[in-house]
């Protein structure tokens, strides 16, 4: 098992979704993101059945960085109770893992130089 996981969030609209994805990759704290949508979703609001046509943000990033992300995106998103949940991510190649590695282990020598100024 990897130390990555597969955030999925969904988003009202493509732009919204487009706007959070273009900020966690910019910032090395995810991976990389794939927006899928529009999809329809089920739920119930409020004692109220929804359906609505959302966009799902699929983003790869450590483990470790639920916590952190999961408050950052709940911050910035319009719903009052966006969907957050994130997935382990079992089985990977190597060369993929190596991949996210150096993609996010980036932010980490950033984060590590600004502590040391």
């Amino acid at each position: 098992m990897s130390n990555f996981i597969q955030f999925q969030i969904t988003f009202p609209n493509k732009n919204e979704a487009e706007k959070i994805a273009k900020r966690l990759v910019e910032s090395h704290k995810v991976a990389c993101v794939q927006i899928i949508g529009p999809i329809q979703s089920f739920y119930y609001w409020k004692e109220k059945l929804e359906n609505d046509e959302e966009f799902l943000l699929l983003a790869k990033t450590r483990a470790s960085y639920f916590n952190m992300l999961s408050e950052e995106i709940n911050k910035a998103h319009s719903y009052e109770c966006p969907q957050i949940v994130a997935l382990p991510i079992e089985y990977i190649s190597r060369d993929y893992e190596s991949w996210l590695d150096n993609q996010i282990d980036y932010i980490e020598a950033e984060i590590k130089r600004n502590q040391n100024r």
